[in-house]
Order: structure tokens, then sequence, then C-alpha cells
């Protein structure tokens, strides 16, 4: 089940009380609205009578098993810590799906890799990325040659990010995450995808680190311990 609670906070800009319902829980299975409100980039957003868009960060778990999808959700500023929270992470799994879950719900995780994502851009992209078929770890080297190619170079409190995947198109932003505003787009095609997934061998050095543990993200080989 999906799990929400009523939380209230702030406008940032006039200081009025807005208030939110907070989900800790998605079910995709049960509630795609949440999955639809996710990629629509309005889930836990209101805009105030001001006119300022207020966003709260995320903070829960995601399952999708129709989709093989289950994920821990913190909010971006945690990112610094992500080791810890990849530890915390692979503990809430085990209790959910792992070693330490009933027998039904070990064999309910049986297909599903968890990740570990930090902010909303983040987990938008794990699922536009599953269901277009693309191995987020090589999703990642792609962003590392496109940043090398075209010197699109993220700055603090910036990310790369896969934003559309339609036929033989991938579109990825350059994003200003607090505010999730477009800075830059760059649109390739799948075949610059395909190309590192088919010869993995140039590319091992980076992505087998990318892709150890539950938080694959390219951000792990540079961002300070």
């Amino acid at each position: 089940m999906s799990r929400t609670q009523t939380a209230t906070t702030p406008c940032p800009s006039c200081a009025a009380v807005l208030s939110f319902e907070v989900v800790s829980s998605v079910n995709a299975t049960r509630h795609p609205e949440l999955r639809d409100a996710i990629l629509a980039g309005t889930l836990q957003q209101q805009i105030c009578a001001c006119g300022v868009t207020v966003r709260l960060a995320p903070e829960l778990s995601y399952l999708d098993t129709e989709r093989g999808a289950w994920l821990v959700v913190r909010p971006h500023e945690r990112l610094h810590r992500w080791r810890e929270e990849e530890a915390d992470a692979r503990a809430l799994y085990e209790v959910a799906l792992g070693a330490q879950a009933s027998a039904a719900a070990q064999e309910l995780g049986a297909g599903i890799s968890p990740r570990l994502v930090f902010g909303w851009p983040a987990l938008a992209e794990k699922l536009l990325a599953q269901e277009a078929g693309l191995c987020d770890a090589v999703l990642e080297c792609l962003k590392l040659n496109l940043m090398r190619s075209q010197g699109i170079v993220p700055e603090a409190g910036q990310e790369l990010r896969l934003t559309r995947a339609e036929g033989d198109e991938l579109e990825l932003c350059l994003l200003e995450v607090a505010q999730e505003a477009v800075l830059a787009r760059a649109t390739l095609k799948r075949a610059a995808y395909d190309a590192i997934d088919a010869a993995p061998e140039p590319w091992a050095a980076t992505r087998d680190p990318i892709a150890s543990g539950l938080f694959v993200d390219a951000q792990k080989l540079y961002y300070g311990d």
C-alpha cells in the first residue's frame, strides 16, 4: 500500500502556511497515479497564492512489482553521505524483500534490483530508464561521455539527468536540482547508448564501480567522502 501523512511548511517567499500530503511509501502497482505524478514532476508540489512553486523533498520508499522496481528515495541534500544512506537502504531492502523478509516477500523481490536515489529528478530518471529498457549503469557511462564530448559539466547543485526516452531518441538535461530548472538540453540517438552497451570492455573500469551497490550513479565517483 501507499502511505501518506499531512504536513505543513511556510512558503519561502510570502511565509503563507501550505499544507501537503507527504508520501512516505509508494506502491505504484496499486496506485499508478503516484508514478504518473512523479514523472510529471507534480508529486508533493503546490503553487502558493503568491505564485511561487513549492515542492517538498522526497523521503520515501517506492515499489512497482509489475516493473520490478524497489527504490529508497532521499533528499538531494544527503547525497554527500551516500555511503551511509546506501547501508541504510540495504538494511531496509533485506527486511522488505530480502533475506530477512517472509518467504512470500522474498519471492516477490526475486526479480527486483534495489536502488537508492537522491532527489526527484533522480527518481524520475530511474523510472524512465527502466520503462525504456535502459541499464542505469550504461546510462551513467553515456552521461560521462556526453560531459567529455560536449563540455557539459554539472556544478554544485546541478545534475545531468535523462528526461525523455522516446523511439530512437534520448533527451538529457542539465538541471538545477533545488528548483528542477532546466539549464541545458542535449538530444542523442539511442545508438550512442547502444554502442556503449554493446562494447562494455573499454568502459569496465568506470562502469563496474558505478554498478556496485544500490546507489548506481556516476556522482559516486567524484562526490567527496
